[in-house]
């Protein structure tokens, strides 16, 4: 029909050949190459043996057989009209992702994405991907919905086992884009008191040592709001530090990632703890996502740390001074159960890493770069009776290549230990908090803590927990939703004076689903009388 139509017949001819010549050539060189790629990179398994390449150019045999033989099958089927709709399908499918791949970047404004065709138009890509999916379902629309199915499950496949590949896509782009515009809209919107959020500043030191701490805020802010963790580093901020806080920052808030708390970790280095909150509170967030309430530890030892500690309670004291300076609220938890730290509990008991909760000596040898890594302890507020000693002193000296700065790294976002022995007396870290330890052996510890490494010494890490083990275990995850629940809670507020609600709407979100509280009685005391305000049970 076609040559009939056509001007000159043997043109079609001609067209056929060389459509036909392409596709098989793209197929026999691009293809295995594609398939090559994705072998390497593990996105399905049983597949890794087709991933091998010979000669200086790697060229993929494997593949190229694997292409030879499903092109055999499909000729030895000997219909061309029998596979011809399945296969144009396939081809169309193809077609229409790449348009659309090539729409999105280009709408995206990904800086990676520069086509070298003068005239390119995104919107033609649009188009074109339009029209082939139109051409999938005008030649056969099972066949279409058959091969929407196929690639729809490996898609959900993918997802699901989640490979740790970055391809770059046009996806990160968009989110990028869409946050930036997002951000820059609610610059210019006025707040008004019915969308007001509380948005905290969690004073919580290294995160990873405070998941009491943390896993409370987050009862509060539940993924709703913003929470950032403000670590202040005592140290002075040479570049070593700064380094070194750099790769912190990365692996802190993957911690927070793994451990599904939706929050940020921020960090400043500072001699000073009252200056480096100030910083905090000044730097923390972005336009209208900046906190309005700081969150910190109840400084236990007040009464018991002798002239000695005078500093540091008026340190603790100015924090409080600035928040309200801020013109931010200030909430202050104080762990009546036993404090906010069980690192002591820990190391007794043998529950979670006990090997990287023994200090190191600060007068240990040279450091190098072969056998360094975190300790697990990082942030610990512990015993040095100097609050002044360098956070790096002993390696202030010491050249450490970036490669040595990720190897000190690598371990400090899977610790799990509560930092030191003074957590609940304060709620960021004295300046002899930061350690390197040495050590020729890594154990493998688990991202989040649990029953089965009670211990770091494998043969008794199949042993099951004893009940005090168990007991410090419930006592770290006690304000962990997904760990504990508590099922007959009263919340007590002492509302003094109209202060604005800030002490209404906090005990009123936790309260709300998705806290670690299960039932709970609201009681408000009000100016010495006291009443029944509210009563839910949430189930």
């Amino acid at each position: 029909v076609m040559q009939v139509e056509s001007a000159w017949g043997p043109l079609i001819t001609a067209g056929i050949f060389a459509a036909t010549l392409s596709s098989a050539l793209a197929s026999l060189v691009s293809a295995p190459k594609v398939f090559q790629a994705v072998c390497k990179d593990r996105l399905f398994p049983y597949i890794t043996y087709f991933a091998k390449g010979y000669g200086k150019d790697d060229e993929p045999r494997r593949a190229y057989g694997l292409g030879f033989g499903v092109a055999m099958l499909m000729i030895l089927i000997g219909d061309l009209n029998a596979i011809a709709p399945i296969i144009s399908n396939f081809f169309l499918a193809s077609y229409t992702l790449i348009n659309y791949a090539c729409f999105h970047a280009s709408f995206a404004n990904s800086p990676g994405f520069r086509p070298g065709f003068k005239y390119f138009n995104m919107w033609v890509s649009l188009g074109g991907a339009v029209l082939c999916l139109s051409v999938m379902f005008i030649i056969s629309w099972s066949t279409a919905l058959i091969t929407f199915l196929f690639f729809a499950m490996l898609l959900k496949f993918i997802s699901h086992r989640k490979p740790k590949v970055n391809w770059g896509s046009s996806t990160q782009a968009q989110y990028y884009k869409s946050a930036l515009n997002g951000m820059l809209k609610l610059a210019t919107i006025e707040e008004h008191v019915k969308n007001y959020r509380p948005q905290v500043l969690v004073l919580s030191g290294n995160p990873v040592a405070r998941t009491t701490l943390v896993d409370f805020v987050r009862n509060i802010t539940k993924g709703s709001s913003l929470m950032i963790c403000g670590h202040v580093v005592p140290n002075i901020p040479n570049d070593q530090a700064l380094s070194y806080m750099r790769n912190v920052d990365e692996q802190m808030n993957e911690w927070l990632r793994r451990r599904r708390v939706k929050a940020f970790y921020v960090s400043t280095v500072n001699q000073s703890l009252r200056a480096g909150v100030r910083t905090l509170l000044q730097v923390a967030g972005l336009g209208k996502l900046r906190p309005n309430i700081v969150f910190m530890g109840f400084k236990a030892d007040w009464t018991t740390c002798g002239p000695e500690g005078i500093s540091d309670i008026n340190e603790y004291f100015g924090v409080i001074l600035d928040s309200f300076d801020s013109n931010m609220g200030m909430a202050i938890l104080s762990n009546a159960g036993g404090g906010l730290d069980l690192s002591e509990m820990m190391k007794r008991h043998k529950v979670g890493d006990t090997k990287r909760l023994k200090l190191p000596d600060v007068n240990e040898p040279e450091i190098t770069s072969a056998n360094v890594k975190w300790n697990e302890e990082i942030i610990n507020e512990s015993t040095s009776s100097n609050p002044q000693s360098s956070l790096l002193g002993s390696t202030s000296n010491k050249d450490v290549s970036d490669a040595a700065a990720n190897e000190y790294t690598s371990s400090f976002m899977e610790s799990v230990v509560e930092d030191g022995a003074e957590n609940e007396k304060a709620s960021v870290a004295p300046a002899d908090s930061f350690y390197v330890v040495v050590d020729d052996v890594s154990p493998k510890v688990s991202n989040e803590m649990d029953l089965q490494s009670v211990t770091d010494e494998p043969a008794r890490r199949s042993q099951r927990p004893t009940a005090v083990q168990r007991d410090v275990f419930a006592s770290i995850n006690r304000f962990n939703r997904s760990k504990a629940k508590s099922t007959a809670a009263t919340i007590d507020v002492w509302w003094l004076y109209d202060d604005g609600g800030l002490t209404l709407l906090i005990p009123h979100l936790l309260a709300l689903p998705k806290s670690y509280l299960a039932v709970v009685l609201l009681i408000i005391f009000m100016k010495g009388e006291y009443r029944y305000f509210a009563f839910c049970q949430i189930v």
